[in-house]
């Protein structure tokens, strides 16, 4: 556009004039052709530009026409746990973070009392008990009701245990409705396991494999013979065998599944486990923190799983055609092609400093169109290993391309190494402990792992945090085990059970005639029933200090000080797992801000349309809270 400006003519002022021109290109000729060819006018002076920037000195090669690559795919096949040996793990199965992460519930009564329910209805619905007579049905169905009974806890005699059962209310009504039917689910399904648990221990973190293992074994051969008389003279033994195979395979689905798992590690409060391939190559980790994702770069390399098979498969060739690499926003390598606009990497910006960028843009605008990528389809849940890659380019030469960093091989033209640094940073390599950085031999591990499982309301969720007034750290219950398969609050709990047993306990009668004291005296305050001590000790064997779970008397009734009801209890599954041993864990793991630990269920949909369900942890920062109250040597003053 062109302005032109006319100044005034006198000392009154002549208004501006303001006019505008619009300038367009006028072409000569009606085609393009001789425009679009984008002729050069000066040559040499290209030229002398590429031998100014060294492009002459370039390596006489040409493009990738296709490409042999030779391959080893190891799935993963053994899985071992802290403590136990290793046992068979097929990823056609389960995916590997139910295998890892499943742990032990408790079972509570609403639970114990749906497992016995399902078992009668599985025995009323067998067909020698459909054709019975009613005397005979009815006898047959009360044995194991008789055998594995299941009562609620009386005030007068487990008063802890009949006040803990009054928080859950609803499995508390189910059972008084049931009355005298009411059967032990649980104790069922552990006599029914018993006698094989030995042979059944390498299957029992997988349901498939379960299913196997127990397909020809007489569960129920091992429950008392006189008892089942009244059952073996209607039902045979074969049937009521196949019955209990299902009867344990359901609920080891639906929630049992981590029964006796021991991939929890209370003293780093995280998940410890290791995972082996066929051949000298092993995967793990020490603290994976859970939450249902185990992503490939939470495993590090490690040695080969005893029991794994020494001799990997046989070597995988395959042909492939080369691709340019592209991404969103690549430079186009047609002449008058627009790029995308819905990525501008022109509007990336960066610091002097900020490197990182500059090499990315750098790589992007230069030398995107230099990089080929060769895709090749691996199986979920194995670890690929790239033995050689021969490059064929449009002349028919042929060249072996060694992996970045490894340093195995020497360049055939000139004998020296490329890129051999071993200690350099990868992408998608494993880190080797031994070696402070990557693993020498280049694989990559694909995890079958679950991508989005659905996860439940926490069932338990306990909170360790550090209280400066005492110099304790206390393991807080906030949600506790409802008695089926979901929590309740842990405060409103322990309230409820502190006034049902400040209830039961006994009042001693005032003496007669005797004045209310000005002022009581109190030895120690009282802390909720959900607050549980850790105590800092010294570990003689490791030379370090560690939080052991101490122990809290319970206040207001009159018990054995040897008996278990004594001291409070814990009542989540995370603060049972070890009930006959010292209960410690490091003290560098509880920071100031404390550490918050929530169990779940988790499910998730398998390859071939299997759910597969259990219970798993997740450590996480606390929520900031109160204090436990606990104080010493007070003056209260007395009743007025």
């Amino acid at each position: 556009m062109a302005y032109s400006f006319v100044p005034p003519q006198s000392a009154a002022g002549v208004h501006a004039l303001l006019a505008t021109n619009r300038l367009e290109t006028r072409p000569r000729s009606p085609e393009f052709n001789r425009a679009l060819r984008a002729e050069i006018r000066d040559p040499a002076w290209l030229l002398a530009r590429q031998w100014q920037l060294h492009e002459f000195q370039a390596e006489d090669r040409g493009t990738p026409a296709f490409t042999e690559v030779v391959l080893n795919e190891l799935p993963l096949s053994r899985l071992a746990l802290p403590g136990r040996p290793s046992r068979p793990y097929s990823p056609r199965n389960q995916p590997l973070e139910a295998a890892v992460e499943a742990q032990p519930r408790v079972v509570g009564l609403g639970l114990c009392l749906q497992m016995g329910q399902y078992w009668l209805r599985q025995l009323r619905m067998l067909p020698a008990l459909v054709a019975a007579t009613p005397a005979g049905r009815a006898a047959a169905l009360a044995v194991f009701p008789q055998l594995y009974p299941l009562r609620a806890s009386a005030a007068d005699a487990a008063p802890v245990a009949y006040a803990q059962e009054a928080t859950t209310s609803e499995a508390l009504a189910l059972l008084q409705l049931a009355g005298d039917a009411a059967l032990d689910g649980y104790a069922l399904y552990q006599a029914l396991l018993a006698p094989h648990r030995a042979v059944l221990a390498p299957a029992l973190g997988d349901n498939e494999l379960l299913a196997v293992a127990i397909a020809a074994l007489p569960l129920t051969q091992a429950l008392p013979t006189a008892a089942l008389a009244p059952l073996t003279a209607v039902v045979s033994p074969a049937a009521l065998d196949e019955q209990a195979r299902q009867f344990v395979l359901a609920f080891h689905r639906l929630y049992l599944l981590g029964e006796g798992s021991t991939s929890w590690s209370t003293e780093n409060m995280a998940y410890d486990f290791a995972v082996g391939t066929t051949g000298a190559t092993g995967l793990g980790t020490s603290n994976y923190p859970g939450g249902g994702t185990l992503p490939w770069y939470s495993a590090d390399q490690q040695p080969a799983l005893a029991g794994s098979p020494a001799t990997p498969a046989a070597p995988i060739t395959r042909t492939f055609l080369p691709t340019e690499v592209q991404f969103p926003g690549a430079p186009a390598a047609r002449w008058w092609e627009f790029e995308d606009r819905r990525v501008d990497f022109g509007q990336v910006t960066g610091d002097p400093s900020d490197w990182g960028r500059m090499l990315l843009q750098e790589f992007m605008f230069l030398y995107q169109n230099d990089w080929f990528s060769v895709p090749f389809s691996a199986q979920t849940g194995s670890v690929c290993a790239v033995q050689s890659i021969k490059v064929t380019d449009v002349f028919g030469r042929r060249y072996a391309i060694q992996p970045a960093g490894a340093g195995q091989l020497a360049e055939q033209s000139g004998g020296s190494r490329i890129d051999n640094d071993e200690g350099r940073w990868s992408l998608f390599a494993q880190t080797d402990p031994a070696r402070s950085g990557p693993a020498t031999a280049p694989t990559l591990y694909l995890p079958a792992a679950a991508l989005a499982p659905l996860v439940s309301r926490p069932v338990e969720q306990v909170s360790f945090c550090r209280e400066e007034a005492t110099n304790l750290v206390w393991a807080v219950e906030s949600i506790v085990p409802d008695g089926f398969a979901g929590g309740v609050d842990g405060n409103a709990a322990a309230a409820q059970v502190a006034e049902t047993l400040r209830r039961l306990a006994p009042t001693a009668p005032p003496a007669p005639d005797a004045a209310a004291p000005a002022y009581t005296y109190q030895l120690a305050g009282s802390v909720p029933e959900n607050w549980l001590p850790f105590v800092p000790t010294f570990d003689v064997a490791s030379g370090l200090t560690v939080l052991e779970q101490g122990v809290l008397p319970r206040q207001g009734l009159s018990l054995n000080p040897a008996a278990p009801e004594a001291v409070v209890q814990p009542r989540t599954a995370l603060l049972q797992l070890h009930p006959n041993e010292r209960y410690q864990l490091h003290e560098h793991e509880i920071p100031p801000t404390g550490v918050r630990v929530d169990g779940s269920c988790y499910r998730v949909r398998w390859y071939d349309g299997r759910t597969v369900l259990w219970f798993g942890r997740h450590r996480g920062p606390a929520q900031p809270g109160g204090g436990s109250g606990l104080v010493f040597d007070q003056l209260k003053p007395g009743p007025r």
